[in-house]
C-alpha cells in the first residue's frame, strides 16, 4: 500500500500498471479537535503530519527562540 501527497504521482503509478487509487479528503483540524476530545482514534493514515511531531522534536529540537518555518 502506498500514501501519496502529490496526484501526480499516483497518475504517474496508475499508468505504470497500479490497479487502482483513492483520493480522500484532508482532515479539517475542527475533525481533528473533535476527535481528540472524544479520546476516540482517528483511522489509520488520515492524518499526515511531518516530520512527525515525536522525531520532529528529536532531530529538529525547538527552543524559546526558534523560529518554525512555514
Amino acid at each position: 500500500m502506498k500514501y501519496y501527497k502529490e496526484p501526480a504521482k499516483v497518475a504517474k503509478d496508475l499508468s505504470a500498471g497500479d490497479p487502482a487509487a483513492f483520493f480522500m479528503n484532508a482532515v479539517t483540524i475542527p475533525e481533528f479537535r473533535d476527535v481528540s476530545r472524544l479520546r476516540a482514534c482517528p483511522p489509520q493514515k488520515s492524518t499526515f503530519f511531518y516530520p512527525k511531531i515525536g522525531t520532529g522534536l528529536l532531530i529538529f529540537p525547538v527552543g524559546r527562540t526558534t523560529r518554525v518555518p512555514g
